[in-house]
């Protein structure tokens, strides 16, 4: 076993009551009872009927690209994300407006045009805020492209149905809005189709208008049922919550074993694939026992062929700020199961 490896064990597991009391100093008597926690497993009746559609053949019904309104929040990736979804529309009359700003109902540029897409390019620190400056007759036409595990939010908005619009997004976009597709070919498997890592995906009413419009900046977006697309979304959260936890135990040093600064998602792909497969069996774990739901299979590899492609600039750390929306979901979900 790897030296990292229990270090994330004791993260994950959640102490017993016997071992509380132990730390506590409080001897435990021989009549008394151990009260167990015992939690339901959450179920998705909304993944059940996308099943159901794939089977009886039911096909999504895609919405075509349009005019938008984009939101921009304060980060650089999300203002590049916003240059970058404005420079891919053709007709050029998109909205972009800040954080706070108020929503019409009404298309600003496109008089008549109620319906479309308002894409939401902030922070999941920043979605509250996004979501609250929406009317509630435009809700359903937010587009959710923040990085991390959001379903606590959306949920307390009634905002996690397959009708609303949600998209993992594999790819980056610099200060031009220029947009580079993270895309990875793993090669052929085993019955010769060319596998993939790191592919777009979106689901819900504005998925088909977002895959267009990215197809013009040449970056793949598939579109899928909610209970694929979620399995997507979660194996984007374990990437950044694995490669992140992995890296911050093998930060780069020199010839005399100073530490000079973190390592980055590449070095952790190339090097330490070994501890990112084990981390990522355990983040199974956790999600089949609490969500009732896994990573599909070869999580791992994607994980690894992404990181050591595109990961060279990305610097391996666990970062407070952010560990609410990726660390932290694996987290709790130990400490409940």
């Amino acid at each position: 076993m790897m030296k990292s490896f229990p270090v994330f064990i004791g993260a994950l597991n959640c102490l017993s009551v016997q071992s509380l009391a132990l730390l506590s100093g409080r001897p435990r008597s021989a009549c008394t009872r151990t009260l167990v926690r015992r939690h339901n497993v959450w179920s998705n009746a909304q993944a059940v009927e996308d099943y159901q559609d794939y089977l009886n053949g039911i096909a999504m019904v895609e919405t075509t690209d349009t005019e938008a309104i984009i939101i921009c929040g304060a980060g650089e990736r999300e203002q590049n994300l916003a240059k970058c979804l404005a420079r891919l529309n053709p007709r050029g009359l998109d909205s972009v407006i800040g954080l706070g700003s108020p929503i019409p109902m009404e298309h600003p540029n496109e008089p008549g045009l109620c319906d479309f897409p308002i894409y939401l390019c902030v922070s999941a620190a920043e979605l509250e805020a996004a979501i609250d400056s929406a009317p509630e007759a435009k809700r359903d036409d937010l587009v959710f492209l923040s990085d991390g595990f959001l379903e606590p939010v959306l949920k307390m908005r009634s905002l996690c149905n397959k009708q609303n619009t949600q998209a993992v997004l594999w790819f980056n976009a610099n200060d031009k809005g220029v947009a580079c597709d993270g895309r990875t070919s793993m090669g052929p498997n085993g019955n010769g189709i060319e596998e993939f890592a790191g592919e777009t995906s979106a689901t819900g009413k504005w998925a088909g208008a977002l895959k267009d419009r990215l197809g013009f900046g040449d970056v793949f977006c598939k579109v899928q049922f909610y209970r694929d697309w979620r399995r997507q979304m979660l194996e984007r959260v374990a990437y950044v919550a694995v490669m992140n936890l992995v890296g911050s135990l093998h930060p780069e040093k020199d010839a005399n074993g100073n530490v000079l600064g973190p390592c980055s998602h590449k070095t952790v792909a190339n090097y330490f694939s070994d501890e990112v497969e084990e981390m990522v069996d355990e983040v199974n774990y956790t999600l089949r026992g609490y969500m009732a739901v896994t990573l599909l299979l070869g999580a791992s590899q994607r994980i690894c062929a992404y990181g050591s492609a595109h990961g060279g600039d990305i610097p391996a750390l666990v970062v407070p700020e952010t560990f609410k929306w990726t660390n932290g979901l694996f987290w709790e979900n130990a400490r409940l199961a």
